[in-house]
């Protein structure tokens, strides 16, 4: 009796034990048919995406993938968040691609960033699901609630933010405390765009050096600045836009009693404005008087100066599948005095090699012969040590290089938060 018990467990074990390894080969079979999906965004939840839309396979290299999904973003002109969300295929869904934009408020929560992200790669997903074999998973539901409704801007495109912050670091050493405050006004429509912001900044530091809890040295230190920039731009077809920026400004650092600015620019971008997100090369030249009243005597025996400036800047930035490059160079110069003048160029580029490889490169110099508000009288050791005061410089370079290497598991669905952040 007891034998036959123990065949009839046997037989039963090696039944169940061959079903489930029959399911398991069916849905693993079922999971490497779904879509491959590379996501290269730096606002999104990867986790989320993986816990809320699990019909597709998440990949680490972008060269594993059969949709590459790249999202871009801007800021609009109420404070909130356009996005750019490009959909390409990839092996067997080469020629199809397509891009979604939609936008945010300035109001919105992080969870309604990262759902709203989500939303629409699901929907861009679509027409490469109905390709696969999940496309009898897909149901359409729809909302058509209030179609005929008008929506009325009150505010007719004006936004306002106010921010302030107050920084406070103790030490037995140091002590300092700070306040920064923000005022921002603007409108912005396709036509034009219209920005003032107003800044002020006040800091005081205390720094104390002892022995044996003797105070052997002390040092005081306190800057403060307002300023205050508006800049108007009127849209000239696709390409073109024309305006002009007026500002004041006050600086203890610069030597700043009073300096007003004011002149007006023209900008033109050889890619369409619609494609800023992920691609632009603008050239933007300017023409400014400037009149500057200084604390102290400068450098050129001045307290006070008028000079007329003219400005060229050539913007460039550029991201697809393969990374990101931006590129910028200015030169500026007193058209009063040909021999101060100032030139930089900064780059800075993230480029994927595959396989897991890519590298990160940034660069950037300038040459300045243009500082006419310094101080006359000699530098202390405490000024540049503080940071007191704009000090000479005839030249600024940096430069920085680096490679991130990636290997094992290329799809990786799992989702593990704890000890995140740990």
């Amino acid at each position: 009796m007891k034998k036959h018990i123990i065949i009839c467990l046997t037989v039963l074990f090696a039944y169940y034990s061959v079903e489930a390894q029959i399911n398991e080969v069916s849905q693993g079979s079922l999971r490497d048919q779904a879509l491959k999906v590379y996501l290269d965004c730096n606002y999104c939840d990867i986790e989320y995406f993986k816990t809320n839309f699990t019909l597709v396979n998440y990949v680490t290299d972008r060269f594993d993938a059969d949709v590459y999904i790249l999202v871009t973003a801007m800021a609009t002109g109420s404070g909130g968040t356009e996005y750019s969300m490009l959909l390409r295929g990839v092996k067997g869904f080469i020629g199809m691609e397509d891009t979604l934009v939609f936008n945010l408020d300035a109001n919105a929560t992080q969870d309604l960033h990262r759902d709203a992200i989500l939303k629409h790669a699901q929907l861009g997903m679509v027409p490469y699901l109905m390709k696969t074999p999940f496309s009898t998973r897909i149901d359409l539901i729809y909302d058509d609630s209030g179609l005929d409704e008008v929506v009325e801007d009150k505010w007719k495109n004006w936004t306002f933010s106010i921010s302030a912050d107050i920084m406070l670091n103790n030490q037995k050493t140091i002590k300092a405390y700070g306040i920064f405050s923000n005022l921002y006004i603007g409108k912005i429509t396709p036509e034009i765009k219209f920005e003032s912001s107003t800044v002020f900044f006040f800091d005081e530091s205390k720094y104390e050096l002892y022995e044996d809890d003797t105070l052997v040295y002390s040092s005081f230190s306190s800057q403060r600045s307002f300023e205050n920039s508006n800049l108007f731009v009127k849209s000239l077809g696709n390409h073109f836009g024309l305006g002009g920026s007026a500002g004041y400004q006050k600086s203890e650092y610069l030597n700043l009693n009073n300096q007003f600015v004011v002149g007006p620019a023209i900008e033109y971008n050889i890619f369409d404005y619609a494609d800023a997100t992920r691609k632009q090369c603008r050239f933007l030249y300017g023409i400014t008087y400037q009149y500057s009243e200084y604390i102290e005597i400068t450098v050129y025996d001045k307290l006070e100066d008028h000079l007329f400036r003219q400005e060229l800047r050539v913007l460039f930035s550029f991201v697809d599948s393969w990374g990101e490059i931006n590129a910028s160079l200015a030169g500026t110069n007193q058209l009063n005095d040909f021999s101060r003048y100032a030139v930089g160029a900064r780059t800075s580029a993230s480029i994927y090699l595959g396989k897991g490889l890519s590298v990160n490169l940034s660069a950037g110099f300038s040459y300045i012969q243009d500082q006419v508000g310094l101080i006359k009288d000699a530098a202390t050791p405490e000024d540049l040590l503080t940071h007191q005061r704009e000090m000479e410089s005839d030249y600024n370079y940096d430069f920085s290089f680096g490679f991130t290497y990636r290997f094992g598991s290329t799809l990786n669905n799992v989702v593990n938060p704890r000890f995140t952040g740990r």
